[in-house]
């Protein structure tokens, strides 16, 4: 289990995970959440490496997620549940927030629907193991963006693109089977 932000602001963050991400303590002040399509390259690609808050139980998927995405993006924290998870996107203001749905305390869904009551809040992405169609139209209802575990290594940068340039991915495979029960 990883060690929660609520405990101590930075002890969930290894000197490793600091020194391969580059990790800054400053904030940014004025840096807004959303990108804009001005700040892709033609080729789709962010200009900038998107801020990214990972949340999950297991400290293996944290890992593995920080491993794929740390060429791709900055992963300014990792957050073991949905509680702080919320106190990180307030510390940390990521563009973007990488959810597991089934966490301890506060759920995934549970916390998407916290930061959307609080405004302007960061993109996301559920990465889980659930494939039932309800939880994926309760996902993409919320405009959040849906891949499965066994689909991360594929899936999850192409999901973060989309989400950071406002539209909605599904994990293949989910998007006909949910299509049929609704999900658009």
């Amino acid at each position: 289990m990883g060690t929660c932000l609520g405990r101590s602001t930075l002890a969930f963050l290894t000197v490793a995970h600091f020194l391969r991400v580059g990790f800054s303590l400053r904030r940014r002040s004025g840096e807004s959440a959303w990108h804009h399509a001005s700040e892709f390259d033609p080729d789709g690609a962010l200009m900038h490496k998107p801020r990214v808050l990972l949340a999950d139980d297991s400290d293996r998927f944290l890992n593995v997620a920080s491993r794929l995405l740390g060429a791709d993006c900055e992963i300014v924290a990792t957050a073991c549940d949905g509680d702080c998870a919320l106190k990180a996107v307030n510390q940390f203001k990521p563009d973007l927030v990488v959810l597991d749905i089934n966490m301890p305390g506060t759920d995934g869904m549970q916390a998407a629907r916290q930061l959307q009551k609080l405004g302007p809040t960061p993109r996301i992405v559920f990465l889980t193991v659930h494939e039932d169609p309800d939880i994926v139209q309760a996902a993409c209802a919320m405009g959040a963006s849906y891949v499965v575990k066994a689909r991360m290594y594929s899936d999850l940068l192409v999901a973060i693109k989309e989400a950071l340039a406002g539209r909605v991915f599904v994990s293949s495979g989910l998007m006909d089977r949910h299509t049929r029960s609704g999900v658009r």
